[in-house]
């Protein structure tokens, strides 16, 4: 596993992180430990294919399993292998800003091997066919039929040409950003167990991504509820089970609103949004191009939409083109106060966390899981929370 956003993809390296001015720091961690024999072996998603295949090959196809594939690919650096750049030749509206966050595409690359269109395409088929090696592996195994497979993302792309320069055509705005594009974001279910008259159609209820845990828990026979978690001042899991929604058996969400932040709320057909909102505007089909110099999008223009608020029907016009808050003032009325009594459930990890760490109090490395890595974990980002330790002996933390 890894814990941070950006990593590199041949050696594991942090990337774009607080414990980056202390690199080298390796983001990957295997069964409890530092992934020693791991980090810079082989393209991360291999790594990580491998792992999965390895699994697949060693269950017993008749007990259950839960297994949890969170690639890398296509998150930046816009980095694939020099086999998977080649088969996107045929790429000729490229752009290369992307290099400012790529330092490199592959070992040996040069400043002229930049092609980030190409180089992101790569990586999605990349993506595509290590999905299919893990659906061969069931298959192969004879547990295809029995398998339930979740594909989601957790936001839009990020409309940054230095980052990767997605289009989130045609909604508004991108990552970072509460506009749809940034935070609609795609899902499918494949698998056996889909119910076959639903297998190929399309679902529009709402779900968030906080609901898969509720689902899995629900069809596993399990309570989602964290009594450790509880016992440390956590807010309780907001989860639903969404099964129902898409199995057919329902044909409304159990989900009905959701918080995307302090200053922006969804229920039922509405989006209320306060304050200022970046990235107040669309990219067209193909993003950037040679009408798009620059950074046109991201952060973009800013709609003002104060503590009056904005109001838009994401049902009836996804893409966000009209606001309909004068025509509804009682909608925005009811939205404001409901994000109001929901305020006290926000919860942010930097904000919250009041527990020991194994970090002395006169470390000269910050944040704490700096000091951990440097000190503790031979230079990989491992666990910093004496949480983690509980009821280890005096002295069982490994040694610096």
């Amino acid at each position: 596993m890894y814990a941070e956003h950006k990593v590199d993809y041949f050696n594991s390296t942090l990337l774009q992180s607080v414990c980056e001015a202390y690199n080298p720091i390796v983001d990957l961690w295997d069964n409890g430990a530092p992934a020693t024999g791991l980090a810079g072996s082989d393209y991360e998603d291999f790594i990580f294919r491998d792992r999965v295949l390895d699994i697949i090959a060693a269950h017993d196809p008749a007990e259950p399993l839960f297994l949890v594939h969170t690639p890398h690919v296509a998150h930046c650096p816009l980095q694939v292998p020099p086999d998977w750049l080649a088969r996107f030749g045929f790429v000729t509206n490229d752009e290369a800003e992307c290099s400012v966050q790529t330092s490199y595409i592959f070992p040996a690359s040069t400043p002229g091997d930049f092609r980030c269109r190409a180089q992101y395409h790569a990586m999605v088929s990349l993506l595509d066919e290590v999905l299919g090696n893990i659906t061969g592996a069931l298959k192969a195994r004879g547990m295809w039929e029995e398998t339930l497979m979740v594909l989601t993302s957790d936001n839009g792309g990020p409309s940054d040409p230095q980052e990767s320069a997605s289009s989130n055509h045609p909604l508004r705005g991108g990552k970072y950003s509460h506009w749809e594009g940034g935070i609609r974001a795609t899902a499918f279910v494949s698998g056996g167990f889909v119910p076959p008259a639903v297998r190929g159609t399309t679902n529009g209820g709402i779900v968030h991504i906080a609901d898969w845990l509720g689902t899995f828990c629900a069809l596993a026979g399990v309570d989602p509820a964290d009594a450790v978690a509880a016992a440390a001042g956590l807010p309780p899991v907001d989860s639903v089970n969404v099964w129902p929604l898409l199995s057919g058996a329902n044909a409304t969400s159990p989900r009905t609103e959701f918080p995307v932040a302090p200053g922006a709320l969804v229920s039922g057909n509405y989006k209320l949004l306060l304050g200022n909102q970046i990235e107040a505007t669309w990219a067209g089909a193909v993003y950037p191009n040679a009408s798009s110099p620059g950074r046109p999008v991201d952060p973009g223009p800013t709609l003002a939409c104060g503590q009056a608020g904005c109001l838009f029907d994401v049902v009836a016009d996804p893409t966000e083109h009209v606001d309909v808050a004068g025509a509804h003032p009682d909608v925005v009325a009811a939205l404001k106060a409901r994000l109001k009594e929901l305020e006290p459930g926000f919860y942010t990890n930097a904000d919250n966390f009041t527990g020991a760490t194994i970090c002395p109090p006169d470390a000269n490395v910050t944040p704490c899981a700096c000091w951990a890595a440097l000190n503790v974990w031979g230079r990989f980002l491992g666990p910093w929370s004496d949480y983690h330790y509980e009821g280890a002996a005096a002295g069982a933390l490994p040694s610096a």
